[in-house]
């Protein structure tokens, strides 16, 4: 096995696909879900990617051998999701999920769950609703995806049904690739190709950016998009100044985010 990644928690995707697809906004789509029955009264175990995280973990386990606890996964969420956003998505005939994903190189593992930006064509852009997606990266195979709802009453209960078989019968879980614990198996120091938005721009003092392919300036709002090391994310997340902010993987090469493009100042749009 090479790789994963996919869509691992039907809640939030829900979300998203009102937003992006539909054209709600970020709170009404918030609201619906809460009357659907999708999210929980406290939404953040699926809005800021931890539940994703869970799964990731188990998924590392079966796919390299490896128990990563999943409190030490990288993890960013849509919480902060904003106009921005979905105006940039827009312009560029874009979605945005939150991906969670994990491959294996050189003896180390690389894994995190963070919002993505996904073009037309990508293997991902068409889950839609409360559908979980995975999609396995071999040596033999190009990618084989798995698609099935990952929400709601009914998958919920066939799930905990499946378990309450699972123990009348006294199956036991297990893991048969398990391995010896490989050392820094979850390496932050690796360039990424992101959109990252403010609003005070002396967080900018916090991270530094290898490679700036634009930068926009609103009234009320600001965003780069370029290369960063993710061990700087990181440092700002947990140093507790993320508030206001919001960060997501560009789709790999230029696609049609403008180069070098600095604009000084840009007027707001409410979408």
């Amino acid at each position: 096995m090479r790789g994963l990644e996919g869509i691992f928690n039907g809640s939030s995707n829900f979300v998203l696909s009102k937003v992006f697809r539909d054209g709600l906004s970020f709170q009404d789509a918030l609201e619906l879900a809460f009357d659907e029955g999708f999210l929980e009264s406290d939404p953040r175990l699926d809005l800021e990617g931890i539940d994703a995280a869970y799964k990731l973990s188990i998924l590392i386990a079966h796919a390299f051998g490896v128990i990563i606890a999943p409190e030490e996964i990288p993890t960013f969420g849509i919480s902060n999701l904003g106009n921005p956003e979905l105006r940039f998505a827009r312009e560029n005939g874009w979605k945005l999920k939150l991906v969670a994903r994990a491959s294996a190189e050189d003896d180390q593992i690389r894994a995190i769950v963070a919002p993505q930006f996904v073009p037309v064509g990508h293997r991902l852009y068409s889950v839609e609703e409360e559908y979980n997606a995975v999609v396995l990266e071999g040596k033999f195979l190009e990618g084989q995806m798995l698609l099935g709802k990952g929400a709601g009453s009914h998958p919920t209960g066939s799930a905990v049904l499946s378990d309450l078989s699972a123990l009348s019968y006294g199956y036991g879980y297990e893991y048969r690739k398990l391995r010896e614990p490989i050392e820094n198996q979850l390496p932050a120091n690796f360039e990424a190709r992101v959109y990252f938005r403010y609003t005070d721009a002396s967080v900018l003092s916090e991270i530094q950016f290898t490679e700036i392919e634009e930068s926009f300036r609103a009234r009320d709002y600001a965003y780069i998009t370029g290369k960063v090391q993710l061990h700087e994310l990181l440092r700002l997340q947990r140093s507790g100044k993320w508030k206001d902010l919001f960060f997501a993987f560009l789709p790999e090469g230029k696609g049609s985010v403008s180069a070098n493009v600095s604009v000084e100042e840009g007027i707001a749009v409410n979408v």
